[in-house]
């Protein structure tokens, strides 16, 4: 979530958010090496409303510290205008379940965050990521992301749609994941 006054400005009305510890692939579950997460990425394919407009989104990770928090230098451009801000991911002590909040504000919104999916290339380094933020507030209105990241800034149509079909299977919403749209990184400044 880029800016929580837009996300809680705009979030729709939904059920509870589930629990996110449920909606982790069997690769996450048993073997999600939060290291593999560390470097540049690409966002490929994204269902967040505080993403309206944004274009060229890129981020990068830290590698984790012994407790398993890692930064992420978040980069997009609105229109003409850079927008960056860093966001901290706090481990719970299972794996691939976070906390997340912007740098330095965490006690105005932390936000339960999900890695659902990793999916490794030959050499066994992570080339792609799905991964998932719900909150409910007052049990009535949820505010959610998903999110398809990428080593490479264009991902073909068929492995997008595997990683979709595979946060489903994990237990996201068909519905949800399908309103994803898939992001172009052409003509961004890398």
């Amino acid at each position: 979530m880029h800016t929580a006054v837009v996300v809680l400005g705009l979030a729709g009305v939904a059920a509870a958010c589930p629990d996110l510890a449920t909606l982790r692939s069997d690769r996450v579950k048993h073997g999600l090496d939060a290291a593999k997460l560390a470097g540049e990425w690409y966002e490929v394919l994204a269902a967040d409303i505080t993403q309206v407009g944004a274009k060229c989104q890129r981020f990068n990770n830290s590698a984790p510290d012994a407790a398993g928090t890692y930064a992420q230098s978040f980069s997009t451009y609105y229109g003409p205008l850079p927008f960056h801000q860093t966001y901290m991911y706090e481990s719970q002590g299972v794996p691939g379940v976070y906390t997340s909040y912007l740098k330095g504000a965490k006690a105005l919104l932390t936000l339960p965050s999900v890695i659902v999916d990793v999916v490794p290339d030959a050499n066994g380094a992570y080339s792609m990521f799905t991964s998932y933020k719900c909150k409910s507030v007052a049990g009535v209105v949820d505010v959610s992301e998903f999110r398809v990241s990428a080593r490479a800034a264009a991902v073909p149509d068929a492995v997008l749609t595997a990683a979709k079909q595979a946060a489903i299977d994990a237990g996201l919403k068909a519905s949800f994941v399908g309103g994803a749209k898939t992001i172009s990184q052409a003509g961004c400044k890398n």
